[in-house]
C-alpha cells in the first residue's frame, strides 16, 4: 500500500494525486482527496481501469472501467467506515458498504450488491476471506456465464474473526450470499461433463452451500443433451473432513446421452446402463441421487 499527499499546513483538505493498493489478488491506483469533517477523516478515491490479478492458475487479469470509494476514518486510526464502494463495468453495477474496527478483538461488516456482470468479472467482487470454500469452488468452476444478480452480507466480530483468518469453522450466521447467474457453463465435480446453458441459483452461509439448476442441460455424448433442469447440489457442512456433495439430478433426453452422462467418470455413481441396452433407440426421464466425498476443502 502507498499514498502521497499534498496540501498546505492546516488546511482541513489533503490532495491525494497517487495511491496504490496491492495484495494477493488486487492492484488498484486511484486518486482522490481527504477531509477533515469533524471527527473523521473523509477520504474519497477514483479509479479507472482498476486491474484485479487472476485468481486462479491459467486465468487472466481482470479490469473495471470505473472504481469510486467514500469512507470515513476516526481520527484515532481505530477504524474505518467504507460509506460507498461502486464498481462499474461491462453495463453492470456493484456497490458496497464495510466496517473495519480494530476495537474488541476486531470487526468486518459488509455488505455487497451487484448486478449485470460476466460471471468471472462478478465473482471478482466476492471478498477473498468470505465462505472461503464457497468461494474457491465457484472460481474453480465457472467457465462462463452473467452475474445477473449478487447479495451478500458478513459479520465477523472478535473471535469469529479470529477463526476466519485462521480458516476455522464460523457460525452459519456469521455470513449469507445468495446469486443467479445465466448462460452458465460449470464443471461442479471435476471429470463429469460440464453443465451448459445454464440458469442457476444458489444460497450459501458460513457452514451450507446450496445450488439449483433451473435450465440446462449436460452433453457427454456428442449430439445427445440431456436436460437437468430442476437438479440441485448442496454441501451440508464445508468444513468436514471430507466435506460431501449430494446431488439431486433428474434427467430427460435420449437413451444414448443418459447412459453416457451416467457413465461419467466424475460422477462414478456405479451404475452403468448395459451397453447392448444404451445403444438402443429412445427417450428416458428418470431421477439420479448420489453423494461424493470430495477431495480436499473444495469440490475437485
Amino acid at each position: 500500500f502507498s499514498i502521497e499527499f499534498v496540501g498546505a499546513a492546516g488546511s482541513p483538505r489533503m490532495n491525494i494525486p497517487a495511491l496504490r493498493f496491492r495484495s494477493r489478488e488486487t492492484d488498484i491506483k486511484a486518486a482522490g482527496t481527504l477531509d477533515i469533517e469533524g471527527e473523521f477523516k473523509r477520504l474519497r478515491l477514483a479509479a479507472q481501469g482498476a486491474v484485479v490479478k487472476p485468481n486462479k492458475a491459467g486465468g487472466k487479469p481482470v479490469t473495471f472501467e470505473e472504481v469510486g470509494l467514500e469512507a470515513r476514518i476516526p481520527r484515532d486510526l481505530s477504524g474505518v467506515l467504507l460509506d460507498r464502494l461502486l464498481v462499474r463495468d461491462s453495463g453492470g453495477e456493484a456497490t458496497a458498504s464495510a466496517e473495519f474496527s480494530l476495537a474488541d478483538g476486531g470487526l468486518i461488516a459488509t455488505r455487497i450488491a451487484a448486478r449485470g456482470f460476466p460471471a468471472e468479472k462478478g465473482l471478482r467482487l466476492w471478498p477473498v476471506f468470505v465462505s472461503i470454500e464457497i468461494r474457491e469452488w465457484l472460481v474453480d468452476r465457472l467457465d462462463a456465464g452473467l452475474l445477473t444478480s449478487l447479495d451478500m452480507r458478513s459479520r465477523l466480530a472478535g473471535k469469529v474473526l479470529d477463526d476466519a483468518w485462521r480458516q476455522r469453522p464460523l457460525p452459519d450466521e456469521s455470513i449469507s450470499a445468495e446469486w443467479r447467474r445465466e448462460g452458465v457453463t460449470r464443471r461442479p465435480v471435476s471429470d463429469a461433463p460440464p453443465v451448459r446453458e445454464a440458469v442457476v441459483t444458489g444460497r450459501s452461509s458460513a457452514r451450507k452451500a446450496q445450488l439449483r439448476v433451473e435450465s440446462g442441460f449436460v452433453e457427454a455424448a456428442a449430439g445427445a443433451p440431456v436436460s437437468i433442469a430442476g437438479s440441485e447440489f448442496s454441501v451440508a457442512d464445508v468444513h468436514r473432513v471430507p466435506p460431501i456433495l449430494e446431488m439431486r439430478l433428474p434427467g430427460k433426453g435420449s437413451l444414448a446421452g443418459v447412459a453416457a452422462v451416467i457413465a461419467s467418470p466424475g460422477l462414478a455413481i456405479g451404475a452403468t446402463i448395459p451397453p447392448s441396452i444404451a445403444a438402443g433407440d429412445g427417450q428416458v426421464e428418470g431421477l439420479v441421487q448420489a453423494q461424493l466425498a470430495l477431495k480436499g476443502r473444495v469440490p475437485r
